[in-house]
C-alpha cells in the first residue's frame, strides 16, 4: 500500500517457503501485516509452518471451519499450530471486510466459503476451490481483483463467478489474476464479460509453475485474449502443456505490478514491461 502496508495473500506449498521469504525480504524488507489465506489446499496454505516470519497484524482466514473431504485438513491443523495472531474470515455484517492499505488505497474481501458480504451464495458443495475467497485491491482508479481457486463451472464445479458477479462492491478489473492458475474450471465467458470487459488496454496475470501441467489452459487463454485491448496475459511460468498466444507472456519471472498514485500502473516481467493508464 502507499503507506508501506503490506498484504501477503497464499504462501504456497512447503516447497515454495524459501521464495516466498525471498520475495518478501525483496520487496517488503520486513514481514507482511497481514496474511490472507483463500482455501484449504496445500498448494496455498502448506508452506505457513515453514516461513520465516509471521504476519505484524493478523493471519485472515477461514480458519478449520466447513472443512469436507477435498480440503487439506492436515495442513489446516499445521497453520492453527502457529498460533499466529488470526481473524476468521466468512461472517460478513452487509459490507465487504476492508483491510486499509493507507493512502486511500484498501483490500476488499468480498466472499468466502461460498457466501458473499450481501448474503448471496454460491451452492459450493464438496468443492473446497469454490470456498476460495474472493477479493479486490483497489486504489483511485486501479483495481486488481483476484480470487484463489474460485471456481466458474468449469469441469463440473460449482459456478461462483455467477453467482458473484452481481456484487456491488466487485469492481471492473485493470488486471484481473485468474483463479485456479487459469486452469478451465475457472474464468468463465460470463466473468469475464463482467470483470474484464473488452475495448480496453487490460492485463491478466496467473500464478502457475511446471506442476500445473495445463496452466494456463488454451480455452482459457483464447477467451481472455480479446477482453486484453493491448495489455497481456503475464504468466509466472507456463505448465508444460499450459496454452500460448500473442498477448501471452511466459515469464519464468516473478509478474510485478506497480501502482503510481491510484491512476498509472506498470506491469514488469520476464524482460517485458508495459505502461497502463487504469481506467476509471
Amino acid at each position: 500500500g502507499p503507506d508501506g502496508t503490506s498484504v501477503l495473500v497464499d504462501v504456497g506449498n512447503d516447497s515454495h517457503a524459501d521464495t516466498v521469504d525471498a520475495a518478501v525480504a525483496a520487496y517488503l524488507g520486513h514481514p507482511p501485516d497481514y496474511v490472507v489465506l483463500t482455501h484449504q489446499h496445500a498448494d496455498h496454505i502448506g508452506g505457513v509452518d515453514d516461513l520465516g516470519f509471521e504476519p505484524r497484524e493478523a493471519l485472515l482466514w477461514r480458519g478449520p471451519v466447513d472443512l469436507v473431504s477435498d480440503s487439506n485438513e492436515g495442513e489446516v491443523d499445521e497453520v492453527v499450530a502457529t498460533g499466529w495472531p488470526e481473524e476468521r474470515l466468512g461472517e460478513f455484517d452487509g459490507e465487504p471486510r476492508v483491510v486499509d492499505l493507507g493512502g486511500g488505497a484498501v483490500m476488499r474481501l468480498l466472499a468466502v466459503g461460498g457466501t458473499a458480504y450481501d448474503g448471496r451464495a454460491c451452492p459450493v458443495g464438496d468443492d473446497e476451490n469454490a470456498r476460495s475467497v474472493l477479493g479486490a485491491v483497489q486504489w483511485g482508479d486501479f483495481d486488481y481483483v483476484f480470487g484463489g481457486d474460485l471456481t466458474g463451472g468449469g469441469k463440473d464445479t460449482p459456478d461462483c463467478e455467477a453467482a458473484y458477479d452481481g456484487l456491488e462492491w466487485l469492481p471492473v478489473a485493470d488486471v484481473l489474476h485468474l483463479s485456479h492458475h487459469g486452469i478451465e474450471s475457472s474464468t468463465s465467458q460470463g466473468w469475464l464479460d463482467r470483470v474484464l470487459p473488452p475495448g480496453a488496454d487490460r492485463n491478466a496475470v496467473v500464478g502457475a509453475n511446471v506442476a500445473y501441467g495445463t496452466a494456463p489452459d488454451q480455452a482459457v487463454v483464447d477467451r481472455v485474449t480479446p477482453h486484453l485491448g493491448g495489455g497481456k496475459l503475464w504468466v509466472t511460468r507456463r505448465g508444460l502443456l499450459g496454452g500460448d498466444g500473442v498477448s501471452l507472456v511466459d515469464a519464468e519471472s516473478d509478474v510485478l505490478v506497480r501502482v503510481v498514485g491510484g491512476s498509472r500502473y506498470s506491469v514488469h516481467a520476464g524482460g517485458q514491461s508495459g505502461d497502463y493508464t487504469a481506467l476509471p
